[in-house]
Order: C-alpha cells, then structure tokens, then sequence
C-alpha cells in the first residue's frame, strides 16, 4: 500500500500521463505532387532564388506541415525541367506568406454557446520565371510573373490536429491554383524556349 507521501507525489503524475495521452494525435501530411508531368525548357539549367522574408507579425508559415515555399519547391520539382545544352532560367520565389489574423467573436456567455469563425490564414505565393538563350549574335529573353492568392477561416475553438489540417489543405489549395495560373503563363509567354 502506497503512503500519503507516495500518493502525492503519484497523484500530479497520473495527471500528466493522462493529459498526455488526450493531445490530438500527430496525423501524416505527405508532400504535394502533380500529375501530368513536367514542362521541358530547351535550356541548359534553372536556378532558382527566394527573395521573400517574411516580416511583421501574424507570419504563421512555420505552423504548416507543408508551407506554401515548400509547396512551391514540391512543384518546382514535378513541373519545371530544363532539357537544353544551353541558356538558362532564373525562378525567383517573391512571396510565400502566410498571415494569421483573428476575427471578431462574441465573448461572455453568449459566446461560449456560439460556433464563430474565429481565425482567418491569407496566403500568397508569387514567383517570376526568366529565361534568356544565346543563338549566335543574338539573345531571346522571355518572362512572367504568376501570384496566387487563397484565404480560409477557422473555427474559434480549432483544436491543434484541426488547425494542422486546415493549415495543409489551404497550403494545397493555394498551390493548386498557382499550378493552374503558371502552367498557363508558361505556356504562353516562355513557349519559345519550351520543348
């Protein structure tokens, strides 16, 4: 039999196993890909650069399981290949934001019985893409500039599993239409160095 002693100290203890075992559990979020294969550039190589830093307050990007830069890197990777022997493409990552606000709620006991949005996360993500090729005496040089822009709420009682998961699916969000705009304008405004 435990002594007075032991049961305190046994106490605090059961305690924190018990809050332990009732966090959220840890879901998998696995890394963005897409389909229907890559653009081939008939270019040497691609580099690419980021030039965005995130200031000022409400920056959540460090939150998400898959944050819109390495969303874009997933997509860097599945849909831009350089095919050439020469020239070169410069892809500058502009912004890759994620800011978190909170909205306006009802407090008191009122608000304590109210489901309320509580939450708002705008994301952004903007890239130019630059290509220049020598022929001869001569130089073609091509470029754009794709943004897309995705913004959705929360609950204000989000639990952190919740908020992990809305957080990947805004991040998925967002990169599916800037797959969508930058297939488009580079296809259109690169074609002469695509393959």
């Amino acid at each position: 039999m435990l002594s007075r002693r032991e049961m305190l100290i046994a106490l605090p203890l059961v305690g924190l196993v018990g809050a332990c075992a009732g966090k959220d559990p840890a879901p998998s979020f696995p890394a963005f890909s897409f389909a229907g294969g890559p653009l081939l550039f008939n270019l040497g190589d691609i580099a690419t650069e980021n030039v965005f830093n995130p200031l000022g307050s409400g920056h959540v990007e460090a939150d998400f399981d898959v944050s819109p830069q390495v969303a874009f890197e997933n997509w860097m990777g599945d849909r831009v290949q350089a095919a050439g022997t020469n020239g070169h493409m410069t892809v500058t990552l502009l912004d890759a934001s994620a800011v978190e606000t909170y909205l306006p709620v009802t407090t008191g006991i009122e608000g304590a019985f109210r489901s309320e949005q509580g939450r708002k996360v705008s994301t952004r993500l903007s890239a130019r893409f630059a290509a220049e090729l020598r022929e001869g005496e001569a130089w073609r040089r091509a470029e754009t500039t794709v943004t897309a822009e995705y913004s959705a709420t929360m609950a204000k009682d989000v639990s952190f599993t919740e908020r992990r998961q809305a957080l990947y699916a805004i991040s998925r969000e967002l990169i599916n239409q800037f797959d969508s705009r930058a297939m488009a304008a580079l296809r259109r405004d690169l074609r002469i160095f695509l393959g």
